[in-house]
């Protein structure tokens, strides 16, 4: 088996490294909050085996890299963090195939939810302003 060498970490590395894990760390406690087996404010009921079933799909998940770019697209705009957080969530939670976890995000009270969707217009405008200049 052939041995590859050792790249030596260098100051950026670590520095992306950092963020990326930051963005993943932010990223896996807010959707631990935001399915939670307890109602938020202005809910009747979450049923168990559907917050189950989110909970499943959308914790425990990699490197988190759409939730980081949206992190860092949002950072150049000036975008709050904590609404870049609830929009990569969001996408990390679509990505993750489970729709039904993105719809508990948007379920959230209506100021809460009024919020996620302009900040996920205001990334996915970001992302295809990134995509038209990428060519």
């Amino acid at each position: 088996m052939p041995r590859t060498a050792a790249k030596a970490e260098t100051s950026s590395d670590a520095s992306f490294a950092g963020r990326l894990n930051a963005a993943a760390t932010e990223t896996e406690q807010l959707l631990d909050r935001l399915l939670a087996a307890a109602p938020a404010d202005g809910e009747i009921a979450r049923p168990p085996r559907v917050t189950g079933a989110m909970r499943y799909s959308s914790l425990g998940g990699g490197k988190r890299l759409r939730p980081f770019l949206a992190v860092e697209t949002a950072a150049l705009f000036g975008v709050k963090r904590q609404h870049a957080l609830m929009a990569g969530a969001a996408v990390s939670s679509w990505s993750s195939s489970c729709s039904v976890s993105a719809a508990a995000a948007l379920s959230r009270p209506a100021n809460e939810a009024s919020e996620l969707v302009s900040v996920l217009v205001t990334v996915r405008d970001m992302e295809r302003g990134i995509e038209r200049d990428m060519g």
